[in-house]
């Protein structure tokens, strides 16, 4: 009787351990419905960029949309892409943001899933003729 109570208890914190697992990696998946709208050119939704680093993205993307090439780019870091592909996750992100000035379309997002060590890079139709998705 002993040793069936030692393996039901066992089993039972197992069960518990793994449903924590799950229930945490679902905390950290950014649902795309749920991120905010941006504030800013780089949007660190996982927390891995430094104060300096953001500032300088920043700045470098302010100065190439106010340049000659007239052109937006988001930077957006999420924890993981919580089993979606990273294609899909970008270009319903960029559907929703609306990237780059209204008209142009002359927008880029940059994705990474920090998490899942994956990454996508989302051209508007407005620049593919400079940067097609090949590059």
């Amino acid at each position: 009787m002993k040793g069936f109570r030692r393996t039901y208890s066992i089993a039972f914190r197992l069960l518990v351990a793994v449903s924590l697992a799950v229930s945490l990696t679902a905390a950290f998946a950014e649902r795309i419905q749920d991120l905010p709208k941006p504030t800013d050119y780089v949007s660190d939704n996982a927390n891995v960029l430094s104060p300096e680093a953001i500032a300088r993205l920043d700045r470098l993307c302010g100065e190439l949309d106010h340049s000659q090439a007239n052109s937006q780019i988001a930077i957006v870091t999420i924890h993981n892409l919580d089993g979606d592909d990273a294609a899909d996750y970008a270009n319903q992100l960029e559907d929703k943001w609306k990237m780059g000035k209204k008209g142009s379309d002359r927008g880029v997002l940059v994705l990474l899933a920090v998490d899942d060590h994956k990454y996508r890079i989302e051209v508007g139709y407005g620049l593919e003729g400079i940067l097609p998705d090949g590059k």
